[in-house]
């Protein structure tokens, strides 16, 4: 079975913003959705209704898989606007097959 993990999904993003602080990569895949899902078919980018306002249920852990994979897969480059600017560390990195066991 093959697993896409969110960081593929995120250094997608940053594979064609360059660097990007996470409002942008979020922008990004918001208006990029299909094309992810076509590169990453195991991704669910679905949306909810929550409070009358739609949510993305990917929205949250995209934002936890950026902080917690930092030291393999991405790294700060410094600070715009008082947010963290990201950027790919490894460019080989994105949408890599995972054989799960």
């Amino acid at each position: 079975r093959t697993v896409w993990r969110m960081q593929d999904v995120i250094a997608l993003a940053l594979r064609h913003l360059g660097e990007a602080t996470w409002p942008e990569i979020h922008s990004w895949l918001r208006s990029n959705q299909e094309a992810i899902v076509r590169s990453c078919p195991n991704v669910c980018l679905n949306y909810k209704e929550r409070n009358g306002r739609r949510e993305a249920m990917w929205e949250h852990s995209v934002y936890i898989s950026l902080h917690r994979s930092q030291q393999a897969c991405f790294e700060r480059t410094g600070q715009r606007d008082g947010r963290t600017v990201w950027r790919l560390r490894d460019e080989e990195l994105g949408c890599k097959r995972q054989k799960s066991s």
